[in-house]
């Protein structure tokens, strides 16, 4: 699904100001992406996965790969930007609710 180009960018400034090293493994199972975006450009195109349950980042492009954290006001911008594309369903049909990483220490 194609966004506008003033989405796009406010995603992009969001995830490239929100990553940040990864801290290791999360109790919440592992890295799961909620989210694939891509950006098209002239040369390649960058691919980025989010997992909002544990706040993990994975992007891939031409020059390399980087799998890092979010910070937890990137995820909250990136939730609320991102939250009229949510579309998974349950067993019953019915909308879930996006979701929300595991309380933090």
């Amino acid at each position: 699904m194609a966004v506008t180009a003033e989405l796009a960018e406010q995603l992009r400034e969001v995830l490239f100001a929100g990553i940040r090293e990864r801290k290791g493994g999360k109790l919440c199972g592992g890295f799961h992406a909620d989210f694939f975006l891509r950006w098209e450009g002239l040369l390649a195109g960058t691919d980025v996965m989010i997992c909002f349950g544990c706040e993990e980042i994975k992007i891939f492009g031409a020059t390399g790969d980087l799998y890092g954290d979010l910070t937890n006001d990137e995820a909250k911008k990136l939730r609320e930007l991102l939250a009229p594309f949510w579309k998974r369903r349950n067993a019953e049909g019915k909308r879930e609710e996006m979701p929300t990483p595991p309380a933090r220490q």
